[in-house]
């Protein structure tokens, strides 16, 4: 293991290089001190410094969270044998830049691509095989990987949590979404260090799946967050759909922390909470059913909705729609995707009178629209299920059906996606977003799907998250059995993209004669009245002209509802 050295603000660093010798990797960095004691619910405060030189060589402890065997309704990241702890606020570094003398070149000034994972807010932990930064480090961009608080430890509020005498220097902070400012202060750190990694400041990119696309949309609405990045990619996200839809507020969270407290702990007051064990903590929260009735029930992952984002004020001061149909969005380039079959809905019964009846009762005076969306190629079109008959993910109450409606025609040299009666809700919050985006906003996004099953097998499934492997590819080197030659051409096409939009804000900008995408099909930005996106797929990459019709439906209504209020 060849070590390597770097001296930040805090003090000296020992790395090591990666498989690729080229590329060096800094795990397990503080940057915030430890969130326990008394400082458990509170925002962030930056890492302190040390003496002598630091390994760096581990990635630190994951975020306090479930394993499988602990929580029942399956939603843990199941990390049996890693290493949990409330003391997680660390981050890792990947660098292509050359290191010598302590620090990389000061002039290298490469492109920062700083990594939020997902979970439903709930989980997660940067040593995911699948967040790995080396392979993507390798296009040219410095990659950090942010650990961040989940769960009851990371989105939790009550009444005597204020805020006041938790910021810098002793000034007021959010009293809520602890998680988001724990990824604000990660933000700030690579603003002071990364250039000793070769990394440019000025120069900055989010970008997360799931969760943490969420996140990303998140920091684009925080008036927190202006100026700490210029660019954005949100991958498998709701967008304005499914949870960012609408946001509890500071008093419903806050009812939320203050029953758990009180009637499910038992426990005097905050100051006692505080002590508690934080396992015993987390494992009284995820046997709590609901703890606050509302219009939020739409998953029945009982943690997620006990321990929910909400309008703070401070990080965020409206709901995310509103902030998009209002044009209040931190300026950013963005690329916003999704997988062809996460989160799909549509109805149970495929009979002509179920599809009428499913159409009233869930499309109202567009029920025709919808009807018509179905009759593909005249009529409508039969639907894959998943392997159970199953969708992938949750449907928000409207029914369930996991459709592929990949396939379908040429027509002006695109792909042309066939019809069927089930819809994306992840695709539909994403189409919904950019048209507000568009509407509203200078911003011109690019837009994703992904669609590609490992090896190209016709009976496997674009899922949620289905293209991170290919985003990183590391899990392709790590698992070679699953991908084959196409895959990995795919894998290092996807890279390329985000690459140069991390350096130029546009996946086809060439950041030099060599990395340039000449050889690649030319991605268009969406445009008002088209959704043309970028299909990464059996046939590589590949523009498409349409989306499933019913999912046009669902952003359509999705669009209208959010400008209207």
């Amino acid at each position: 293991m060849v070590p390597r050295m770097v001296t930040i603000g805090q003090g000296a660093l020992r790395g090591r290089a990666c498989t690729d010798e080229r590329i060096s990797a800094f795990l397990g960095i503080p940057y915030g001190e430890p969130p326990v004691g008394d400082l458990r619910w509170r925002a962030p405060r930056p890492a302190a410094g040390w003496t002598g030189v630091r390994d760096a060589m581990e990635f630190g402890p994951a975020p306090i969270q479930a394993t499988a065997a602990e929580d029942a309704r399956g939603c843990s990241l199941g990390i049996e044998g890693e290493e949990t702890s409330e003391d997680c606020l660390r981050l890792n570094v990947w660098t292509p830049a050359p290191i010598a003398d302590g620090t990389a070149d000061p002039d290298a000034k490469l492109p920062v691509m700083v990594w939020f994972y997902g979970g439903g807010n709930q989980y997660g932990s940067t040593a995911d095989g699948r967040y790995r930064g080396e392979w993507l480090a390798g296009e040219g961009v410095v990659v950090v990987s942010v650990e961040y608080r989940t769960n009851v430890f990371g989105f939790f509020a009550h009444p005597r949590i204020d805020g006041r005498g938790d910021g810098p220097d002793g000034g007021d902070a959010p009293c809520a979404n602890f998680g988001y400012l724990d990824q604000r202060l990660a933000l700030l750190w690579v603003r002071r260090n990364i250039a000793a990694f070769g990394g440019d400041p000025g120069n900055v990119t989010i970008f997360g799946f799931s969760s943490g696309a969420s996140s990303v949309v998140a920091h684009l609405c925080s008036p927190m967050s202006a100026g700490l990045f210029r660019r954005a990619i949100s991958q498998s996200g709701a967008g304005v759909g499914q949870a960012n839809r609408k946001l509890n507020t500071l008093a419903e969270a806050r009812t939320i922390g203050e029953r758990f407290v009180r009637d499910v702990l038992g426990a005097r007051d905050l100051a006692q909470a505080r002590t508690m064990d934080a396992h015993e903590l987390l494992m009284a929260m995820i046997e709590q059913p609901p703890l606050l009735d509302g219009p939020y029930a739409f998953t029945g992952w009982d943690l997620m909705l006990n321990c929910p984002v909400c309008v703070d004020g401070r990080f965020l001061t409206m709901n995310i729609p509103k902030s998009f149909a209002l044009g209040r969005v931190n300026p950013c380039d963005l690329i916003a995707g999704v997988t062809a079959e996460e989160f799909i809905a549509g109805p149970p019964d495929r009979s002509p009178r179920g599809l009428a009846a499913y159409a009233e009762e869930t499309f109202g005076e567009r029920a025709s629209d919808y009807l018509d969306a179905c009759r593909a190629d005249g009529g409508a079109t039969g639907c894959c299920t998943t392997g159970d008959g199953t969708t992938d993910g949750m449907t928000d109450g409207i029914g369930s059906a996991g459709g592929r409606g990949i396939d379908g025609g040429v027509s002006d040299g695109r792909a042309t996606i066939g019809c069927d009666p089930t819809y994306n809700l992840f695709a539909a919050g994403n189409a919904a977003m950019c048209d507000l985006l568009l509407a509203n906003t200078p911003v011109r996004p690019y837009f994703y799907r992904f669609s590609r099953t490992p090896g190209g097998d016709p009976d496997g499934h674009a899922g949620h998250g289905s293209e991170l492997p290919y985003v990183f590819g590391s899990a392709l080197a790590c698992e070679p059995h699953r991908y084959d030659g196409a895959d990995w051409d795919l894998s290092r096409a996807m890279r390329r993209y985000w690459a140069n939009f991390a350096a130029t804000g546009n996946p086809n900008g060439m950041r030099d004669g060599e990395r340039g995408v000449r050889d690649l099909p030319r991605w268009e930005r969406c445009s008002p009245g088209s959704r043309d996106a970028m299909d990464f797929g059996r046939s590589g990459p590949t523009m498409v002209r349409d989306w499933l019709k019913p999912t046009e439906l669902v952003a359509a209504e999705w669009h209208a509802a959010h400008a209207a209020d």
